[in-house]
């Protein structure tokens, strides 16, 4: 199977990304492979959980059209790259690139997912998929207690915060 490298610097930062971007080998039904490359992509995160991935990958695939949206939004942001956006930024390239309607909406709807830990679906109650592991809480580590999962001592709000710096 060829795997496409793709690289790109994060958007607002100086680290690089490096993504391993496998063929989508079934039209009709997409691997876990290819969901978590489609995943990456749209979070610009390297090293998503894969266990939190296989959570998220059922829903989506659950969901009407769940598996042609996956392929879909991973073909035309692979196709995306491939196009020339290694001049610029993936995240330009999505927003003035030919990218379809839905597929936008999929990627946002999948970015929402990933970020809050909660699958949002219209009709449906939304349903919390991920706790700690919801990229949210990364850029908070330490900083803020995830809620029901980390427990802080009653009246440790009233103190001041320690010095970061």
């Amino acid at each position: 199977m060829y795997v496409y490298k793709y690289v790109d610097t994060f958007f607002f930062t100086d680290q690089k990304l490096s993504f391993d971007l496998p063929e989508i080998d079934d039209l009709e039904y997409p691997s876990l492979e290819i969901f978590i490359a489609l995943s990456q992509l749209v979070t610009f995160h390297n090293n998503l959980d894969e266990i939190s991935a296989q959570k998220l990958f059922k829903i989506f695939l659950e969901e009407p059209g769940g598996a042609d949206n996956i392929i879909k939004t991973y073909g035309s942001l692979k196709n995306l790259i491939g196009e020339g956006t290694k001049q610029g930024h993936l995240l330009e390239g999505i927003k003035t690139g030919n990218i379809g309607k839905t597929e936008k909406w999929f990627a946002q709807h999948l970015l929402t997912t990933w970020y809050t830990g909660i699958y949002y679906a219209e009709g449906q109650e939304p349903v919390r998929l991920l706790h700690e592991d919801a990229l949210v809480w990364k850029p908070l580590k330490g900083l803020l207690p995830i809620p029901f999962v980390e427990n802080i001592d009653f009246g440790l709000w009233a103190k001041h915060p320690r010095d970061l710096a």
